[in-house]
């Protein structure tokens, strides 16, 4: 499976309440270059950010875990680093979804509030990037701005990454209750379809 130069996809990041239209300008092996159309102007780029690409072949639709590369203001354009590139449809119990979200984040039972920014998720878990030190165990509150609703969540740490710009995180999810589990699920799946609907619009699939 191969992007090509002139695809149309959809962008997917934090800092837009939607998903927006694009054009691959050049693809190599793992950096794809984007061109930024007018919308892109609300967005808050930077380097590191998680960016969800979204394409459709062969009347599939995927997606692309992507980390924000380089900016390039005066050619409008973006490089985006493949992080890896899965079918939207769920093929386990608990896939790991790529998406672009923000999260305020603080050690469970204190005041002090950090950013965060969420790459994948999945009912169960998510792996976030932020600035904040914390240590394996520790359980965590997330405020969790997704679907145009904010959710309240406990996770713990369960690995984590010293990486370029920020620290890297694995949580597993403790919820007080399945209906809370549920209205995860239920936001992820509502994100899953949303995407979908939007590119294959663009493409008049």
């Amino acid at each position: 499976m191969k992007i090509k130069a002139g695809e149309i996809v959809s962008i997917r990041h934090y800092s837009g309440s939607s998903p927006f239209k694009s054009v691959v300008f050049e693809a190599e092996e793992n950096i794809i270059t984007i061109k930024l159309t007018k919308e892109f102007v609300i967005f808050n780029l930077f380097e590191g950010d998680p960016i969800v690409l979204t394409f459709e072949t062969g009347g599939e639709v995927y997606n692309i875990s992507c980390t924000l590369h380089e900016v390039n203001t005066k050619q409008a354009a973006i490089k985006l680093k493949v992080d890896n590139i899965e079918q939207m449809a769920e093929k386990r119990k608990s896939e790991r979804y790529p998406v672009s979200l923000y999260a305020d984040v603080r050690l469970k039972g204190y005041s002090k509030k950090e950013t965060a920014t969420i790459r994948n998720m999945s009912s169960d878990g998510m792996m976030i990037c932020t600035k904040a030190k914390f240590e394996l165990e520790n359980e965590l509150e997330l405020d969790l701005y997704i679907d145009n609703s904010l959710i309240f969540l406990i996770a713990q740490v369960i690995w984590k990454i010293n990486g370029k710009h920020n620290i890297e995180y694995g949580l597993r999810s403790l919820y007080p209750n399945l209906n809370a589990k549920n209205v995860v699920k239920r936001h992820l799946q509502n994100l899953k379809d949303e995407q979908d609907r939007f590119l294959r619009n663009l493409k008049g699939v």
